[in-house]
């Protein structure tokens, strides 16, 4: 009896399965992440300026609970340190960021540990957080009380 040198018909039909089953993979994975790639663009790179978009750039994430969808922190201290982010924009008569809370609860918060929560270099007058009033009296009132000796309630 003579010696085959063709492999088993079952030893073939594994060999094969397992080169269809790579070449496969391979395929799902060039499929797959080559759009994501395209669609994309570059990759964000830390300490330099990135390319310039011509479109708006979003972020939309779906986190739960007292999570933000992005956090931008710089965790540098002293007399020397950076703050955590900056916008700027050439966009005349209207706001270089917007913040809308699309739900019932407020827009920003600021969050001190003492220090002033903001401050505004413009001079115009901002519509709706003018105080015309203190403690509930106006300017008239209070002075009606300075004269009169009475303390502010």
């Amino acid at each position: 009896m003579r010696a085959s040198t063709t492999p088993e018909p079952r030893a073939v039909s594994r060999r094969r399965r397992a080169i269809t089953t790579g070449v496969a993979a391979i395929t799902v994975g060039i499929c797959v992440t080559t759009p994501v790639v395209a669609t994309t663009g570059d990759n964000l790179r830390g300490g330099v300026r990135n390319g310039t978009a011509t479109q708006e750039t979003r972020i939309i994430s779906r986190v739960a609970g007292q999570q933000y969808g992005t956090r931008q922190s710089n965790i540098s201290t002293g007399a020397n340190a950076g703050g955590a982010a900056i916008y700027g924009c050439r966009r005349p008569s209207r706001e270089c960021t917007r913040h809308v809370n699309l739900d019932n609860g407020p827009a920003a918060a600021f969050v001190t540990k003492g220090a002033t929560p903001f401050t505004v270099s413009g001079t115009g007058l901002v519509a709706n957080l003018n105080a015309d009033k203190l403690d509930g009296l106006d300017a008239a009132q209070i002075v009606a009380e300075a004269r009169n000796g009475k303390a502010a309630t």
